[in-house]
């Protein structure tokens, strides 16, 4: 815990997923999983009382929590550097854990899908100002709730990086 103190804010924010031993593009519902596991794991009342190993449970478990309280609500998870998916190391000591492709739930694909489907409707109403068929129209916001779905946090760094190229 005092290490995060001494860290820039993105570095408080590596620093709190590499604890959790979650990638930085983790669904909320993995993070809060991961955190979960880990309190069970290293909960100080499951060590006898005044003992070394109670000691250090407890001190990790601050550190848990702390780490969990930084990326709990981290709105911008997509600005982190992305880590290999191969592993993720949660101490020096620990051996590397193969870890897949986070598998977001399925609240977060229906909001992604209804953001996506909002921005294309707003983008069709641009367009629609202009000379476009309305095919195109009509077809915008599938294309964008799709790619908003599938591409994720990808897919709304690339609009905010380009969005004057929309405009008339």
């Amino acid at each position: 815990m005092g290490g995060a103190r001494q860290l820039s804010e993105l570095g408080r924010i590596k620093w709190a997923y590499q604890v959790l031993g979650v990638l930085p593009n983790s669904s909320a519902l993995r993070i809060k999983r991961e955190y979960w596991r880990l309190a069970r794991l290293w909960h100080p009342d499951k060590w006898p009382h005044d003992s070394p190993q109670q000691q250090r449970a407890s001190e990790r478990m601050r550190e848990i929590n702390e780490a969990f309280r930084i990326v709990k609500h981290a709105p911008l998870r997509y600005h982190i550097d992305s880590q290999s998916t191969a592993g993720v190391r949660t101490q020096a000591r620990e051996p590397m854990v193969r870890r897949t492709a986070p598998i977001p739930d399925r609240v977060e694909y229906v909001v992604r899908f209804a953001t996506g489907g909002a921005f294309g409707v707003f983008v069709t109403l641009v367009l629609l100002l202009s000379d476009v068929p309305i095919a195109l129209a009509v077809v915008v916001p599938f294309l964008t709730a799709a790619a908003a779905t599938v591409l994720g946090d990808r897919f709304w760094h690339w609009v905010l990086k380009y969005w004057w190229l929309w405009s008339p």
